[in-house]
Protein backbone atom coordinates (compact mmCIF):
# COMPACT_ATOMS: atom_id res chain seq x y z
CA UNK A 1 0.00 0.00 0.00
CA UNK A 2 1.65 3.41 -0.88
CA UNK A 3 2.93 5.27 2.38
CA UNK A 4 0.29 8.13 2.59
CA UNK A 5 2.50 10.82 3.75
CA UNK A 6 1.59 14.26 1.82
CA UNK A 7 -0.93 16.58 1.88
CA UNK A 8 -2.15 18.51 -0.84
CA UNK A 9 -3.97 21.92 -2.36
CA UNK A 10 -5.83 21.10 -5.62
CA UNK A 11 -7.84 23.44 -8.06
CA UNK A 12 -9.77 21.08 -10.61
CA UNK A 13 -12.59 21.66 -12.57
CA UNK A 14 -13.11 25.23 -10.64
CA UNK A 15 -13.45 23.10 -7.07
CA UNK A 16 -10.52 23.86 -4.62
CA UNK A 17 -9.91 20.80 -2.36
CA UNK A 18 -7.64 20.39 0.76
CA UNK A 19 -6.41 17.52 1.01
CA UNK A 20 -4.84 15.29 4.05
CA UNK A 21 -2.60 11.69 4.05
CA UNK A 22 -5.81 10.93 5.98
CA UNK A 23 -8.16 11.72 3.69
CA UNK A 24 -6.69 9.54 0.74
CA UNK A 25 -5.45 6.42 2.94
CA UNK A 26 -9.37 6.37 3.88
CA UNK A 27 -10.27 6.98 0.41
CA UNK A 28 -8.18 3.94 -0.89
CA UNK A 29 -9.31 0.91 1.72
CA UNK A 30 -12.97 2.20 0.92
CA UNK A 31 -12.39 1.65 -2.76
CA UNK A 32 -9.93 -0.38 -3.59
CA UNK A 33 -10.35 -3.54 -1.28
CA UNK A 34 -7.87 -6.36 -2.70
CA UNK A 35 -4.45 -5.77 -1.20
CA UNK A 36 -2.20 -6.93 -3.85
CA UNK A 37 -3.88 -4.69 -6.30
CA UNK A 38 -3.45 -1.70 -3.83
CA UNK A 39 -0.15 -2.59 -3.55
CA UNK A 40 0.80 -1.42 -6.80
CA UNK A 41 -1.49 2.03 -6.68
CA UNK A 42 1.01 4.97 -6.67
CA UNK A 43 -0.05 7.76 -4.43
CA UNK A 44 -0.86 9.86 -7.40
CA UNK A 45 -3.12 7.17 -8.81
CA UNK A 46 -4.98 7.99 -5.40
CA UNK A 47 -4.47 11.09 -5.06
CA UNK A 48 -5.97 11.53 -9.05
CA UNK A 49 -8.98 9.23 -8.36
CA UNK A 50 -10.30 11.04 -5.89
CA UNK A 51 -9.99 14.35 -7.22
CA UNK A 52 -11.60 13.31 -10.22
CA UNK A 53 -14.48 11.60 -7.74
CA UNK A 54 -14.92 15.14 -5.83
CA UNK A 55 -14.94 17.75 -8.62
CA UNK A 56 -16.06 15.72 -11.83
CA UNK A 57 -18.79 12.84 -10.09
CA UNK A 58 -16.64 10.42 -11.25
CA UNK A 59 -17.89 6.98 -9.65
CA UNK A 60 -14.68 5.34 -8.43
CA UNK A 61 -16.21 2.19 -9.27
CA UNK A 62 -15.74 2.34 -12.79
CA UNK A 63 -12.21 3.12 -12.49
CA UNK A 64 -11.96 0.04 -10.29
CA UNK A 65 -13.96 -2.39 -12.47
CA UNK A 66 -11.81 -1.26 -15.44
CA UNK A 67 -8.34 -2.41 -13.02
CA UNK A 68 -10.59 -5.37 -12.16
CA UNK A 69 -10.47 -6.23 -15.66
CA UNK A 70 -6.73 -5.54 -16.34
CA UNK A 71 -6.24 -8.13 -13.25
CA UNK A 72 -8.46 -10.66 -14.53
CA UNK A 73 -9.82 -12.25 -18.03
CA UNK A 74 -12.79 -12.93 -16.78
CA UNK A 75 -13.41 -9.46 -15.68
CA UNK A 76 -15.50 -7.60 -18.46
CA UNK A 77 -14.38 -4.64 -19.79
CA UNK A 78 -16.82 -1.84 -21.15
CA UNK A 79 -14.05 0.62 -22.90
CA UNK A 80 -12.11 -0.27 -25.69
CA UNK A 81 -8.77 -2.59 -24.62
CA UNK A 82 -5.53 -1.45 -23.35
CA UNK A 83 -2.69 -0.47 -25.39
CA UNK A 84 0.84 0.78 -25.30
CA UNK A 85 1.82 4.50 -26.11
CA UNK A 86 3.90 4.25 -29.25
CA UNK A 87 5.11 8.22 -29.33
CA UNK A 88 7.48 9.33 -27.12
CA UNK A 89 7.65 10.32 -23.93
CA UNK A 90 4.71 8.22 -23.19
CA UNK A 91 6.20 5.17 -25.11
CA UNK A 92 6.70 1.64 -23.48
CA UNK A 93 3.77 3.14 -21.03
CA UNK A 94 0.40 1.30 -21.04
CA UNK A 95 -3.45 3.06 -20.68
CA UNK A 96 -6.31 1.79 -20.18
CA UNK A 97 -9.57 3.86 -20.48
CA UNK A 98 -12.25 4.31 -18.62
CA UNK A 99 -16.13 5.74 -18.96
CA UNK A 100 -18.28 7.19 -16.81
CA UNK A 101 -21.49 9.14 -17.81
CA UNK A 102 -20.29 12.87 -17.68
CA UNK A 103 -18.39 11.06 -20.85
CA UNK A 104 -21.38 10.27 -22.42
CA UNK A 105 -21.31 13.56 -24.73
CA UNK A 106 -17.81 13.05 -25.98
CA UNK A 107 -18.58 9.69 -26.98
CA UNK A 108 -22.53 10.90 -28.38
CA UNK A 109 -19.79 12.54 -31.06
CA UNK A 110 -17.39 10.06 -31.40
CA UNK A 111 -20.36 7.31 -32.26
CA UNK A 112 -22.15 10.03 -34.58
CA UNK A 113 -18.77 11.52 -36.46
CA UNK A 114 -18.14 11.21 -40.25
CA UNK A 115 -20.78 11.98 -41.43
CA UNK A 116 -23.01 9.02 -39.80
CA UNK A 117 -25.97 10.75 -38.38
CA UNK A 118 -26.08 13.09 -41.26
CA UNK A 119 -26.60 9.61 -43.27
CA UNK A 120 -29.23 8.57 -41.08
CA UNK A 121 -31.31 11.97 -40.74
CA UNK A 122 -31.38 11.78 -44.46
CA UNK A 123 -32.35 8.37 -44.47
CA UNK A 124 -34.98 9.13 -42.32
CA UNK A 125 -36.24 12.32 -44.26
CA UNK A 126 -36.10 10.61 -47.13
CA UNK A 127 -38.63 7.72 -45.94
CA UNK A 128 -41.33 10.68 -45.02
CA UNK A 129 -40.78 12.59 -48.08
CA UNK A 130 -44.14 13.33 -50.20
CA UNK A 131 -46.28 12.32 -46.70
CA UNK A 132 -48.40 14.50 -45.51
CA UNK A 133 -47.14 17.43 -43.45
CA UNK A 134 -49.10 16.55 -40.19
CA UNK A 135 -48.13 16.73 -36.38
CA UNK A 136 -48.23 12.94 -36.13
CA UNK A 137 -45.54 12.35 -38.69
CA UNK A 138 -42.96 14.96 -37.50
CA UNK A 139 -43.65 12.78 -34.35
CA UNK A 140 -42.48 10.18 -35.91
CA UNK A 141 -39.45 11.29 -37.96
CA UNK A 142 -38.41 12.76 -34.04
CA UNK A 143 -38.52 9.63 -32.66
CA UNK A 144 -36.94 7.36 -35.21
CA UNK A 145 -33.73 9.90 -35.44
CA UNK A 146 -33.70 9.43 -32.04
CA UNK A 147 -33.85 5.68 -32.08
CA UNK A 148 -30.93 6.04 -35.09
CA UNK A 149 -28.88 8.21 -33.03
CA UNK A 150 -29.14 5.47 -30.32
CA UNK A 151 -28.44 3.16 -32.45
CA UNK A 152 -24.93 4.66 -33.23
CA UNK A 153 -24.06 5.33 -29.66
CA UNK A 154 -25.40 1.39 -28.56
CA UNK A 155 -23.00 0.02 -31.84
CA UNK A 156 -20.16 1.99 -30.28
CA UNK A 157 -20.53 0.58 -26.88
CA UNK A 158 -21.21 -3.33 -27.89
CA UNK A 159 -17.53 -3.01 -30.01
CA UNK A 160 -16.08 -2.23 -26.56
CA UNK A 161 -15.29 1.43 -28.04
CA UNK A 162 -16.36 3.50 -25.30
CA UNK A 163 -13.80 6.29 -24.25
CA UNK A 164 -13.47 8.06 -21.71
CA UNK A 165 -9.96 9.16 -19.78
CA UNK A 166 -6.64 7.06 -19.09
CA UNK A 167 -5.41 5.08 -16.06
CA UNK A 168 -1.74 5.18 -16.87
CA UNK A 169 0.20 2.03 -15.98
CA UNK A 170 3.56 0.20 -16.24
CA UNK A 171 3.72 -3.55 -16.95
CA UNK A 172 6.76 -5.17 -15.59
CA UNK A 173 7.40 -8.41 -14.28
CA UNK A 174 3.76 -9.90 -15.48
CA UNK A 175 2.25 -7.51 -12.89
CA UNK A 176 0.67 -4.06 -13.69
CA UNK A 177 1.71 -0.81 -11.42
CA UNK A 178 -1.01 1.83 -11.06
CA UNK A 179 0.98 5.15 -11.99
CA UNK A 180 -2.04 8.61 -12.55
CA UNK A 181 -5.36 8.97 -14.12
CA UNK A 182 -4.64 11.56 -16.59
CA UNK A 183 -6.60 13.23 -19.58
CA UNK A 184 -6.39 12.85 -23.28
CA UNK A 185 -6.05 16.93 -23.07
CA UNK A 186 -2.85 16.52 -21.57
CA UNK A 187 0.40 17.36 -22.52
CA UNK A 188 2.40 13.98 -23.19
CA UNK A 189 5.13 15.21 -21.28
CA UNK A 190 3.25 16.45 -18.20
CA UNK A 191 1.95 12.90 -18.29
CA UNK A 192 5.30 11.27 -18.28
CA UNK A 193 6.57 13.87 -15.57
CA UNK A 194 3.64 13.07 -12.99
CA UNK A 195 4.56 8.64 -13.86
CA UNK A 196 8.22 9.25 -13.26
CA UNK A 197 7.49 11.23 -9.74
CA UNK A 198 4.87 8.89 -8.75
CA UNK A 199 7.86 6.45 -9.14
CA UNK A 200 10.21 8.03 -7.02
CA UNK A 201 8.05 8.02 -4.18
CA UNK A 202 6.08 4.55 -4.51
CA UNK A 203 8.03 2.47 -6.76
CA UNK A 204 11.79 3.68 -7.05
CA UNK A 205 12.83 0.43 -9.16
CA UNK A 206 10.68 1.19 -12.10
CA UNK A 207 12.35 4.88 -12.70
CA UNK A 208 14.96 3.29 -14.47
CA UNK A 209 12.69 0.61 -16.36
CA UNK A 210 10.51 3.21 -17.82
CA UNK A 211 13.68 5.55 -18.47
CA UNK A 212 14.76 2.25 -20.65
CA UNK A 213 11.54 2.49 -23.05
CA UNK A 214 13.12 5.91 -24.43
Amino acid sequence: MPVFSNSYKVTHNGVDLQISSNDLKGFANSFITDANVIGRCSERFILDLYVYANTSGLNPTVVIEEIQALESPEKQSRTKTESMFQRQPLKGLWHKHFFSSHFLPQNMLLAHGNGRIDKKIEQVFSKYQGMEDNEENYRAITREIRQESSDLYNHRQGQNRLTGEWIVFVKHKSQNYYMCIDSHANDDQNVYDKVILACEKDFPALKQVIENYS
